[in-house]
């Protein structure tokens, strides 16, 4: 599957809760994840473990620019995660915790996250398809980024892994 992306440091979250149900966003849900992400030679590849969710191991590739971004993945269950990359244990690059609350405006699904000794994230997501291309999907993030200008912090690039193997 492939996915347009966008990730930046959220300066109010209540605030920018407010703004999303102002302009018709609808909080799908909010909960605890722990991502652990596995030191692989290529890509990523982190298993999401979240209370009364299924985990899911999702492999991606995307360029670590600070703008939007297409993202490249496929999301495994725990049985072809293991017939995928074998069933001994993968060496752990870093564990992110976070508090996702998740919220829905037309195909944009919107992540506000609070990382565990990191901070509060703002992420927006949209699949790309036949009847959504690329280009179409950067236009409705970017009409999102607009509405938010004002609560978005530093365009991030990197994987939360990342941001919390540096802290």
């Amino acid at each position: 599957m492939v996915s347009v992306e966008y990730r930046a440091e959220l300066r109010d979250a209540h605030f920018a809760t407010s703004i999303l149900r102002k302009i018709g966003a609808t909080r799908i849900i909010s909960l605890d994840v722990v991502d652990t992400y596995f030191n692989i030679p290529s890509g990523t590849l982190k298993k999401r473990e979240a209370q009364d969710e299924p985990v899911d191991f999702v492999f991606y590739e995307r360029k670590a620019i600070a703008g939007p971004k297409l993202c490249t993945f496929t999301i495994y269950s725990k049985e072809a995660a293991k017939q995928r990359y074998g069933v001994q244990p993968l060496p752990v690059l870093a564990r992110v915790m976070k508090r996702r609350s998740i919220y829905m405006l037309g195909n944009v699904k919107i992540h506000i996250d609070d990382i565990e000794d990191i901070g509060t994230f703002i992420e927006f997501e949209t699949l790309v398809s036949r009847e959504l291309n690329a280009r179409h999907c950067h236009q409705q993030i970017n009409t999102l980024r607009e509405k938010l200008a004002m609560l978005l912090g530093e365009p991030i690039s990197q994987r939360y892994a990342d941001l919390v193997l540096v802290a």
